[in-house]
Parts: C-alpha cells; structure tokens; sequence
C-alpha cells in the first residue's frame, strides 16, 4: 500500500465540490463527485492517508462530516483541519486512527533523540565537519537522527538540514538548543503524569530550578532565556510606540526586557522575578549593555507592591499559567494600582479556546505546568478577559503570535 500526503486549501465558499476536486487533482486520479467514489479511491492508499485542509474554519460542517465518516471507516485515514491566518488556534483534529495511535505511544522516541544529539553535540559536530560516527552508540543516534529528518545522510556521511542547520547547531541564527534543553529537563516529570493524577499533586517542585538548585537554576535561566528571544522576536513587532516606563512582572532572565527597550529607544524597565532568576537576568541585561535601562529587581509578584500609578505599561509575559484565577486576579489588580490612567497591561501566554482543549499544544502545556507546579494550567482568552475586567481593566481583542509558538496576546487598558 502506498502512503500519501495531501495538501489542499479551500476558498471562503468551500464546498463538497470543490474538495473532491482539489483532492482529485493531488492524487492525479479522476473519480466521481461523491462520498462513495471518494471512499474507494481513499481506500486505495491504505493505511496513509493523511488530508491536511488549510482554511479548515472556512469548511461547512457537513464537509467535514464527509471526512469524519471517512475516519471511521478506514482506519488509516486522517484528516487535518488548518485554520485560516490570523484565527486563533492552530488547527482542528479529527479523531486518531488506529495507526496515529501507534504512533503516539512510541512518540517519544523521536524526543529522546533530538535530546540526546544536542547533549552530544551532533549537529554542532556536523557542522564543523567533526562527526565520528565509527562508535556503535554515535552511529545508532545519528541514523536515527536521519530516520527523524533532523539530519541528512549521503553516501555514509551526515549532513545537518536546512533547519537543523538554523536551529540545532549552538550559536546559530535560530539557535533554539538552549530552550530544548528546558524540554529535557521537565523529561521524567512526564514519566509520572499517572503519579500526578493520583495524586493532584505536582511531580517536581518548582524551587529546585528558581534557586534552590544553583546548577538547575542557570540552565532554566539559560533555557528561558533563549525561548523567550525566539518568541520575542515575533512579539515585539506586535507591540508598535511604546514609551516612558515599563514594568515587566515575571521578567525571567530579561530577554523581554532587552528586545522591547532594543526595539523602542524611549523606553526604560523595571524586569521583576525571583532573587536567583533576577540576578541571571542582570548578567544578560549587562550584555546587551542595557543595564542604564532595565533595572532587574529581585521580588515577588504574588506579594510585592509597585510605585503607585508611576509606569506607563506592564507586561505578563509567560507566567500566568502557573497561578490559580484568584491569584491572576491579585496580580492584576496591583499591576494596575502601578499604571498610570490609560495605562496598558500586556499578557503574553499560552491560552486556549473555551474547551480547553485547542490548541492542542497548548491543553498539553497544561498538563506540563501541573506536573511542575501546584497550580500550573493554560487558561481560556475568555477567562483572561473576565480577570482583566474584574481588576480594572477593560481587554482588547487576542491576537496569536505568528508561528511557531502558538502564543496569543492580550492587551487590556486602565480604566
């Protein structure tokens, strides 16, 4: 049996028609416009039908309906349900198939490989043409890199990607090695997620990389920080004209800080976090050679209050998921005691729709922030904005951030 992929993408008017036709044209068959003739000739390819529908929010439910039959009766047919640009949310799955099941259950295989080879230093070593692959365990971890398209392999030599190249080789463009890192060490929490459920407790406690654990604490910081300047660079275009003082709660280890005052010459900060996390950040501000603009203060911002009405914006950026609604609330509300009238308060998060359940990395980032924390979730843009109203704010639109990070923000301003 032969396994395909196809692509197909569906004007604002999408129909039953145009689909059958546009699915005809990818696989280079003609049949006839209708369920059955597309059964059969879906049927033909087995166990690797995978449909992916751009526009998908655009489709009329009763052709999507056409492709959820079609799941259930062949088991090894999925269909993919893109939203439009600009919508929130990433896409809309169907049901798994069996084979997509399979799938999972050995997924982390491929996690454990891409771990491994940045601990190793694969690509780095590809890159520099340092590879030796002659040992039995090198070799097996850079096959199966190849097997996992983070490498290429050419008459026995290895050859990083085109992204691999971007994001997997340290000091790279796109250098994404530091913010994995991060992946791999909350690793063995998701081996105990039963333990959790058990238990509604989470697996690791949280101080052991805010300060507790000094060599955890400068990776987390480490990870953090490229993570946030990869997301960074896609949210501060988003943020036009800001001026005067910024008061960014949660800062992390400042990469925030430091690509907003880049980015807007008129603005100073005050960054905020957790004495070991505030003085990681100072090493990072002192860097970028921004330490005459952002001041980083070590704090709390369960509990600190902030100069009364003397900063012009506050930003949330990456830390509300791992507070209880009553707690969101409180911080708001002494974040806006701290804005000027008219003042904005920007929150940057992972969020999902009503359900809770898409986007689906974000309903799985839930599942990662309970096992680290005691009340580690994602909320919904709807609660943010009913917290936002409840402290004084009154919230604009959600906006997502452009991929890869399925981030949205929200602005609400001081009443």
């Amino acid at each position: 049996m032969r396994k395909r992929k196809i692509t197909i993408e569906i004007s604002d008017g999408g129909d039953t028609n145009e689909i059958f036709e546009k699915v005809r044209k990818a696989l280079g068959k003609p049949f006839a416009r209708n369920l059955d003739a597309l059964h059969d000739i879906l049927s033909e390819y087995g166990d690797g039908v995978t449909i992916t529908i751009r526009n998908g929010d655009k489709v009329p439910e009763n052709v999507k309906k056409v492709f959820n039959d079609l799941q259930e009766e062949l088991p090894g047919f999925s269909a993919v349900f893109q939203m439009s640009e600009g919508q929130k949310g990433s896409e809309i799955r169907t049901m798994k198939t069996i084979q997509e099941i399979v799938d999972l259950a050995s997924a982390y295989y491929g996690s454990a490989v891409l771990f491994a080879a940045i601990d190793c230093d694969v690509f780095g070593q590809v890159a520099r043409g340092e590879l030796d692959a002659s040992s039995r365990g090198m070799r097996l971890l850079a096959d199966a890199c190849v097997a996992e398209g983070l490498l290429e392999k050419r008459d026995g030599r290895y050859f990083n990607t085109p992204a691999g190249a971007a994001a997997l080789v340290p000091g790279a463009p796109a250098d994404l090695t530091k913010a994995i890192r991060y992946n791999r060490d909350v690793y063995p929490a998701w081996g105990r997620l039963a333990d959790f459920v058990r238990t509604g407790r989470p697996v690791e406690r949280p101080e052991i990389h805010l300060g507790e654990d000094a060599a955890r604490t400068k990776a987390f910081a480490a990870a953090m920080f490229g993570r946030a300047m990869g997301i960074g660079k896609g949210v501060v275009p988003m943020l036009t004209g800001l001026s005067g003082r910024l008061l960014d709660l949660a800062g992390g280890p400042g990469a925030y800080a430091i690509l907003l005052c880049q980015a807007n010459p008129g603005l100073s900060c005050v960054t905020v976090d957790l004495p070991a996390i505030a003085a990681e950040a100072r090493g990072y501000v002192a860097r970028f050679g921004l330490a005459d603009r952002i001041e980083c203060r070590a704090g709390d911002y369960h509990a600190d209050e902030y100069e009364s009405a003397a900063y012009d914006a506050v930003t949330i950026f990456g830390a509300l998921h791992q507070e209880s609604p009553e707690q969101i609330v409180d911080i708001l509300r002494r974040a806006r005691r701290a804005l000027k009238d008219g003042g904005q308060v920007i929150v940057l998060d992972m969020m999902t729709d009503e359900t809770h359940t898409a986007p689906a990395f974000s309903a799985l980032f839930a599942v990662n922030m309970a096992l680290t924390t005691a009340n580690g979730w994602v909320f919904s843009d709807a609660e943010l904005k009913g917290w936002m109203r409840e402290a004084g704010f009154e919230p604009g639109e959600t906006r997502p951030v452009p991929p890869p990070m399925p981030h949205w923000l929200v602005a609400g301003t001081a009443k």
